[in-house]
């Protein structure tokens, strides 16, 4: 029985690590005859299967601005983020 499957992302494009797991599942689903369909912020997918929203892209405003209020902001600079790995003995 064909079902229509769907993926959802925030984007499908390129060669990045999710966009490629999703066509190999996508290229294994629709050899054993099922619909696949795309929904994204940024997408390169066959336009007849997908629909591109701008708002769900994780750098459009709004994403950018809840991001930054649930894990925060990371300020100064990445030196002064660590540790500090002095001991006194050396």
């Amino acid at each position: 029985m064909k079902e229509h499957i769907g993926f959802v992302s925030t984007r499908f494009a390129g060669t990045d690590g999710v966009t490629l797991e999703a066509s190999k599942w996508a290229s294994i689903l629709k050899f054993q005859g099922h619909e696949c369909l795309w929904f994204a912020g940024v997408s390169d997918r066959n336009s007849q299967h997908s629909m591109v929203v701008p708002e769900a892209q994780f750098q459009h405003e709004r994403n950018r601005w809840i991001t930054e209020r649930i894990l925060g902001r990371k300020t100064g600079s990445p030196k002064s983020l660590m540790p500090s790995t002095k001991c006194g003995h050396f």
